[in-house]
């Protein structure tokens, strides 16, 4: 019974947002996620901070700026979005035109797309629910991006917990890129829904060394390996809703599993070619462990 009620009090303020729908990045906020560096092995930050607005083809837009190292998923330092009927517009200045960066009236079994330079990405929404923020009730989808098996959570108002782009451009536009990739978020605030920090036992601006993470990181064992198909991998004590990121010898994220709990799962080559590939497994945010494995020819 208690549990029908919180989740009708959720379903009447969501309701309510819907009439008095809040803006997407307000001058001042601020999202903080964690960023992993793979060659050497470092977790840090950066930060994308809403620094003004302009107009752009009759739209004011919110100005928003990354502070910090680039990741695989940023496609520019510096963005330019607005948001109308709970769907938020991104500026594509390759193309001269707005794309849509999240259609949160969308609902499971839909979709939409999303261009990124000259790139088109379908974003399926798997499943949609309802978060409380500081008071606020928040609507939430998990999206499946079309073509790259690739997954993002996204939070209306804040946007992507994964990434602040959950989108794929650099698989599209065959980018080389050097395994720096985002860990998902750390920390939001604004002036409207106030701070927010998504892993309390994680500081918005904590780092580690490849040092310390080396002295945290557990042995992580995989076998067969090397393997064609399939391989087991196992772990010295259970996970709670962990990741695993794998990367190829150049250094890019060719592949990823999510929610990961118990002392091992399976591991399947499915796309992924003949060759070396590194296993990362990281759990609240933060690295630990690594373990290399080889897909031999079918």
């Amino acid at each position: 019974m208690k549990t029908i009620l919180i989740n009708f009090i959720l379903l009447f303020l969501l309701q309510n947002t819907k009439a008095q729908e809040l803006q997407y990045a307000p001058t001042g906020a601020r999202w903080t996620y964690s960023i992993q560096q793979i060659f050497p092995l470092v977790t840090k930050y950066n930060e994308w901070i809403s620094i003004g607005d302009t107009l752009i083809q009759n739209h004011s837009c919110q100005i928003v700026q990354r502070i910090g190292d680039v990741t695989i998923e940023d496609f520019a330092d510096k963005v330019y979005v607005y948001n109308d009927h709970r769907i938020v517009y991104l500026f594509n200045f390759s193309e001269d035109e707005f794309s849509i960066l999240y259609d949160f009236n969308k609902e499971a079994g839909e979709s939409w797309i999303t261009k990124i330079n000259s790139c088109e990405t379908v974003m399926h929404v798997d499943s949609t629910g309802v978060e409380n923020i500081n008071g606020f009730a928040l609507k939430s989808m998990y999206i499946t991006k079309v073509g790259f098996g690739t997954y993002a959570k996204l939070l209306e108002h804040i946007g992507s917990l994964t990434s602040f782009s959950p989108y794929d451009h650099y698989f599209c536009e065959n980018l080389i890129i050097d395994g720096t990739s985002s860990a998902g978020i750390r920390c939001y605030e604004d002036t409207i829904i106030g701070f927010h920090n998504f892993n309390p036992s994680v500081d918005c601006d904590y780092i580690s060394s490849s040092k310390d993470a080396a002295t945290q990181r557990m042995e992580i064992k995989i076998y067969p390996n090397p393997f064609s198909t399939q391989a087991n991998v196992e772990f010295p004590r259970p996970l709670n809703n962990a990741k695993c990121s794998i990367y190829n010898s150049i250094g890019q994220k060719v592949q990823e599993v999510d929610n990961i709990s118990g002392k091992s799962f399976q591991l399947q080559s499915e796309k992924l070619s003949a060759g070396q590939y590194l296993l990362v497994v990281t759990e609240d945010s933060e690295i630990i462990g690594t373990e290399r494995f080889v897909i031999s020819d079918q």
